[in-house]
């Protein structure tokens, strides 16, 4: 219910307070708990997939693939960026400029995001370096989205 009400005052925009932290999402979504009655997880042997068709995982396919409803995301989540993720991130980023250029170092360290989709991750990223020396850049040809629209005509 937090993460549901916290995307409904965002609206479609995501900012660094509304990232779920993951702790959110197992409640909100109650993944792959085998205590919970219903909830089989399976792995298929061949392609290695894993599912299962409890409630709260059959919410969680519609949350990522856009269609849970009103005041959830409507596009696929091809990442789930949590808060957590974000922070430990950044955690590693700054200390990984101060590895490589030191302290007193002015230049920033620069990191480019390959393959970046929308941009989320680098937008969140910015948020929590600002000001640490290190600016995040990113980057995507879009390719399986227009592969995506090549194929509907």
């Amino acid at each position: 219910q937090e993460l549901g009400r916290k995307s409904r005052e965002a609206g479609s925009a995501v900012d660094a307070a509304a990232l779920p932290s993951a702790s959110v999402l197992e409640r909100e979504f109650g993944l792959f708990d085998s205590t919970r009655a219903g909830c089989l997880p399976t792995v298929d042997a061949t392609t290695g997939a894993v599912s299962c068709a409890c409630a709260g995982c059959e919410r969680w396919k519609r949350y990522i693939t856009g269609t849970l409803g009103e005041g959830w995301p409507t596009f696929p989540q091809y990442e789930v960026i949590t808060a957590d993720y974000v922070t430990q991130l950044a955690r590693y980023l700054r200390r990984r400029r101060l590895e490589i250029l030191g302290a007193d170092e002015p230049r920033p360290l620069r990191v480019l995001e390959l393959g970046a989709g929308d941009g989320r991750l680098t937008r969140h990223l910015r948020e929590h370096l600002d000001g640490h020396g290190i600016e995040v850049y990113a980057t995507d040809d879009h390719s399986l989205g227009l592969a995506k629209g090549d194929a509907k005509g």
